[in-house]
């Protein structure tokens, strides 16, 4: 049960700690009909969500929010912020694949590590209330 409660905080920190990272956000430029320069940011920069990648904007506020909600799930044990983590992290995970909708080349590394933290995240919060239902 410890260790369930260590890894509910444990996977929204490590994912805000990738989307910090200027690996996260891929962006592609065309500076000619042949060429294409390819840019990342952090998953917090305005730069991406201008340029309509609105994908890792969204997943980052949804990191925090994950965060928040973990933490008062571990204050107050209460079912509906667990039920609220769930919900909140099976959106995040799909919003996270997000870039893959423009192409592979707007997918890095660290986008995929985001999105696989994310989903642990849900495998995390489901075992928790399985536990609370019991």
């Amino acid at each position: 049960m410890k260790t369930k409660k260590i890894f509910l905080i444990l996977w929204p920190v490590l994912a805000l700690i990738l989307e910090a990272l200027p690996t996260g956000a891929v962006l592609c430029f065309a500076v000619s009909p042949s060429e294409k320069i390819r840019k990342t940011f952090s998953y917090f920069s305005l730069t991406v969500f201008g340029n309509a990648n609105f994908g890792p904007l969204i997943t980052a506020v949804l990191s925090c929010i994950l965060l928040i909600l973990a933490v008062l799930l571990l204050v107050t044990q209460r079912r509906g912020f667990a039920l609220a983590l769930f919900d909140c992290s099976i959106a995040a995970f799909i919003i996270s694949l997000f870039p893959i909708l423009y192409g592979m080349e707007f997918y890095s590394l660290t986008g995929a590590g985001i999105s696989f933290l994310i989903a642990a995240e849900i495998v995390t919060s489901m075992l928790f209330l399985k536990q609370k239902s019991e």
